[in-house]
């Protein structure tokens, strides 16, 4: 069994970050993307490779992908442009996972108004994530949903998402 553990738990900079894990026993790290994605180093040129560079230098991997900024964009929220950005955040990471050499992305997702959902909204989430699913699966990766969502919520979501891509 591999043992692996978020980055930010660390509380080490981006360059020891996985040196430290490594030396605490770790064999993995899984990289997060928080409110100020466009500053992660994802989003530089070259930014995915350096990062590698810096797993395979500590002799650990990336095990994940974390945005945790997708959570204020998901496909849920009433706000097209928002959740338009949150396709383009997710779509970019799941670019990225090949660089990294991961092919799981942790989807967060933490609504609490979830069980005064209409019908509608529940059909936005669907659709949403079957584009995304659509594009995990073109780049061979799986979004691993990271929800507060009920068992029963979870079955439905996947049995109407219909993608190997989309899995709890």
């Amino acid at each position: 069994m591999k043992y692996g553990i978020r980055d930010n738990m660390l509380k080490a900079p981006l360059e020891a970050v996985f040196s430290v894990a490594k030396d605490i026993g770790f064999d993995g790290v899984e990289f997060c993307v928080g409110r100020d994605y466009g500053e992660n180093i994802l989003w530089e040129d070259g930014g995915a490779e350096k990062l590698k560079g810096l797993a395979d230098a500590a002799g650990v991997e990336i095990s994940s992908l974390s945005p945790g900024v997708f959570s204020q964009f998901h496909p849920a929220l009433p706000e097209a442009e928002i959740r338009a950005e949150g396709v383009e955040i997710l779509t970019h990471v799941i670019g990225s996972c090949a660089a990294v050499d991961t092919r799981h992305i942790l989807v967060p997702m933490f609504p609490r108004d979830m069980d005064e959902w209409p019908d509608s909204t529940w059909d936005q989430l669907v659709d949403g994530f079957k584009a995304l699913g659509e594009v995990a699966e073109e780049h061979g990766v799986i979004l691993d949903l990271e929800t507060t969502f009920s068992a029963d919520h979870l079955v439905m979501i996947l049995d109407r998402v219909g993608s190997h891509a989309v899995k709890v």
